[in-house]
């Protein structure tokens, strides 16, 4: 009988070239992804098979034409802010292998960004952020905001004035 193994799309192989195999014969298919891929199904003629994930045993008793399918890896980054503003997206984002995703950071009224930490690791104030090739999971992006604050000297040619000097306050 034909055996006609093969993948869907350029996302995989699969260790068995199209063959001749003998009545009664099992042959071992075994699919590997492509890097940044996963293996998701084994599709076609399966009805008899012996399927272990991405390992098919074909019973050669007809013809047959078996295909390996493949899924893209995804990766989660998860985008929180502190009080006084907000990060876009919010929450955990899902994006492809090789992907990108930005995003944007906004303070509310008499508030500014003071950090953005992504990985741990911190960015300075910014007001957006772009993940780019991403190729693994478990990413993390803060946004940090603090309350402006004005700065009041006083001083005086005529007497000395109440409160004197430099005082700092926060709006509001």
């Amino acid at each position: 009988y034909w055996l006609a193994p093969g993948v869907n799309g350029a996302t995989g192989s699969v260790d068995v070239a199209p063959v001749y195999c003998p009545r009664g014969t099992n042959v071992t298919i075994t699919a590997t992804a492509s890097n940044g891929w996963h293996f998701s199904s084994w599709q076609g003629e399966t009805g008899g098979c012996a399927v272990a994930g991405n390992v098919i045993t074909a019973a050669m008793t007809q013809a047959r034409s078996i295909q390996a399918s493949f899924a893209i890896n995804l990766y989660d980054i998860t985008g929180t802010n502190g009080p006084g503003g907000i990060i876009m997206p919010s929450g955990t984002v899902w994006v492809e292998h090789g992907g990108s995703t930005n995003f944007a950071i906004n303070s509310n009224a008499h508030y500014h960004v003071t950090n953005v930490v992504v990985d741990a690791v911190e960015q300075g104030p910014t007001n957006t952020y772009a993940f780019a090739n991403v190729t693994n999971g478990g990413h993390t992006i803060i946004a940090l905001f603090g309350i402006d604050r004005y700065t009041l000297t006083v001083s005086s040619e005529h007497g000395s004035p109440t409160p004197s000097g430099t005082t700092t306050s926060d709006w509001g």
